[in-house]
């Protein structure tokens, strides 16, 4: 296996949809065609339920919460829907709290400001750097996955493809015969997704050319024949399809169902010396997710939430969140603590990651098991 192009920012597994949400920037073309159908597995169009349930509301009060400030890291864009979501809709005020974003590139720029204090809670990708870091003594706690990849079925699909160049359709009928074609890959180093993508093809990363390509030059990289497939993410999907420069391959979700590409964290000092508020921050994270994934998977208040997205992200066209697939919430504010496991394995074996932790000292579900408790579980 060969890699090449220049080093990006977006590279690890943990940052699968993390780089989705941040790479959302590209305009949309006027009066577009219908997008393309995939080659591998026929997607069927999203379904909403005819009666949809809106997720409970919390519990009132019985007393206003002490006022306080929390410090987030954030990653601009999508990434941080809970946070303005949550804040027009007032539930991180009916909390008492008031927030301070600071935007970062990327979640690896942002570990070493948690670590000195300067940031309470920060939002990213779970990559081999986040590992290490915590292994050197950079104190955090996984306190909730935010954005996960569902097993693709009947009205359900990820917005996290490999895709084809579309002069390529006729003769590429899978992902089996991609090998020893050049493939782009967001990143330098491929990670857990594109191995487990490729292995459930009975494929290795040997078996294909990996190009380092980020996701917004993909598209590019495809239409000038610089590479016959990507791992691609939207909005960049449907963008290439309406411009008739690829196609759907395989759904993400098949390889790694159930995997988080984006998490939530606290710095220790946070969550030990304010343990009230980090509740609390966690319940109005929570009600923000549950009244994203309401709006854009049962279509209630969905056009509020659009125009929420439009005045907080770089994806203006409010046409293009029609078109376009939409990443799953954490609703219930679980982590996926196999999927951390398999991270570190696969880490581990590649060099990554020298050795592994103990997930117990790392992930603290107590802060989203109170959220639960208070909110009630999400109803589908």
């Amino acid at each position: 296996m060969t890699v090449h192009g220049r080093a990006l920012r977006c590279a690890p597994l943990g940052a699968l949809l993390v780089c989705l949400i941040l790479a959302a920037c590209t305009p949309a073309a006027p009066s577009p065609p219908q997008p393309a159908q995939a080659q591998a597995q026929p997607p069927a169009d999203q379904a909403r339920p005819a009666a949809p349930v809106p997720s409970a509301p919390a519990a009132a009060p019985t007393a206003p919460p002490e006022a306080a400030t929390v410090r987030v890291g954030g990653l601009g864009g999508l990434g941080d829907r809970a946070f303005y979501v949550g804040q027009a809709k007032g539930f991180f005020q009916q909390q008492g709290l008031t927030l301070e974003t600071e935007v970062f590139p990327n979640a690896a720029q942002m570990l070493p400001v948690l670590s000195t204090g300067r940031l309470d809670v920060g939002t990213g990708g779970i990559s081999a750097g986040f590992f290490n870091a915590v292994l050197t003594g950079v104190p955090l706690r996984i306190v909730s996955d935010v954005t996960v990849i569902r097993p693709p079925q009947e009205g359900a699909r990820n917005p996290y493809w490999i895709v084809l160049r579309k002069d390529l359709a006729d003769t590429v009928r899978g992902v089996r015969d991609l090998r020893d074609m050049r493939v782009a890959m967001n990143g330098t180093t491929p990670n857990r997704g594109v191995a487990a993508a490729l292995a459930y093809h009975d494929m290795a990363l040997t078996d294909v050319d990996i190009q380092s390509v980020s996701f917004p030059e993909q598209l590019a990289a495809l239409a000038n024949g610089a590479v016959d497939a990507a791992f691609e993410v939207e909005p960049f999907i449907t963008l290439g399809q309406e411009r008739g420069v690829l196609v759907p391959l395989f759904d993400m979700g098949y390889a790694i169902p159930n995997d988080a590409g984006q998490q939530l964290f606290y710095a220790a000092d946070f969550a030990q010396q304010q343990p009230d508020v980090a509740r609390r921050f966690m319940v109005a994270h929570v009600q923000g997710l549950r009244y994203i994934e309401d709006a854009l998977f049962k279509g209630i208040n969905r056009d509020e939430v659009i125009q929420i997205y439009v005045k907080n992200t770089t994806i203006t066209d409010p046409a293009l969140y029609d078109r376009m697939l939409h990443v799953y919430n954490e609703v219930d504010g679980k982590v996926n603590v196999e999927a951390l496991d398999r991270d570190q394995d696969f880490n581990v074996r590649q060099g990554q990651q020298r050795e592994k932790i103990d997930l117990r000292a790392l992930v603290d579900p107590t802060y989203s098991d109170y959220a639960v408790q208070l909110l009630g579980r999400y109803q589908r």
